[in-house]
């Protein structure tokens, strides 16, 4: 089984044979979603590309986006997990482990959301490896999470002044998913959750490295904002 969802995450990662079609102004550009997307430049946080599929109890999810700040900013927020909330509010609570007796460095999340009326909680504990400024990678430890497997990985590259962020994971969930939620809307929920996320990256990631400075198309992601979408879930 590990070794199956290990092969997974591979070809997820590196996937190149789709395509999402993204709307910009009145043109229809393809992104390939792999890590060979081409390497645009923009003024702000965007999603570039996004892609979801779910088989059974797997679940995978492959996006890009551009960070208008430098790396090292992006990489201090992806690896503070003592505030993974400012991510997402999603994440309900998050923690620092520090490193077992195995010499693993360990990570904690607790996420909760709400999609048509249903909710769900999903708690894992990870090992974490980080090259720094370049690649965060998760591997959840199955028993003591809610997850057969789960693996992600983040994959910083330095793109004029700021960051392509490639994000893939492959996860086995072990709860029930009811029917109604179809894979379409679950994938236009977490289409809109990364595109929340990438902007509120780029805030706290410009704060890591600039302080107050903010830029002007992030200073409404604060921690004081309260977004809820159609369906009443958090962001």
């Amino acid at each position: 089984m590990v070794a199956e969802a290990e092969t997974s995450f591979t070809v997820a990662a590196r996937r190149g044979s789709e395509s999402v079609r993204t709307l910009a102004g009145t043109a229809v550009v393809t992104f390939v979603i792999s890590s060979a997307w081409p390497l645009l430049t923009a003024d702000a946080a965007e999603l570039l590309g996004f892609e979801f599929s779910r088989d059974k109890q797997r679940y995978e999810v492959v996006s890009a986006a551009y960070i208008d700040v430098p790396p090292e900013g992006v990489y201090a927020v992806l690896t503070d997990y003592t505030q993974l909330h400012r991510i997402s509010s999603l994440v309900v609570e998050s923690a620092d482990l520090g490193v077992d007796e195995d010499g693993r460095h360990l990570v904690f999340t607790h996420n909760e959301g709400c999609l048509a009326l249903i909710c769900r909680s999903l708690k894992k504990v990870e090992h974490l490896e980080v090259t720094p400024f370049s690649l965060v990678t998760t591997v959840a430890l199955p028993g003591r999470s809610d997850v057969e497997f789960s693996r992600s990985e983040w994959r910083l590259q330095r793109e004029g002044r700021g960051t392509r962020m490639d994000y893939a994971l492959v996860t086995d969930i072990n709860f029930w998913v009811p029917p109604i939620i179809g894979n379409y809307m679950l994938s236009r929920w977490l289409e809109k959750g990364a595109g929340r996320a990438i902007t509120r990256i780029e805030y706290y990631a410009w704060h890591e490295l600039y302080g107050d400075k903010a830029p002007a198309s992030a200073t409404d992601v604060g921690p004081e904002a309260k977004e809820t979408d159609q369906a009443g879930q958090r962001p």
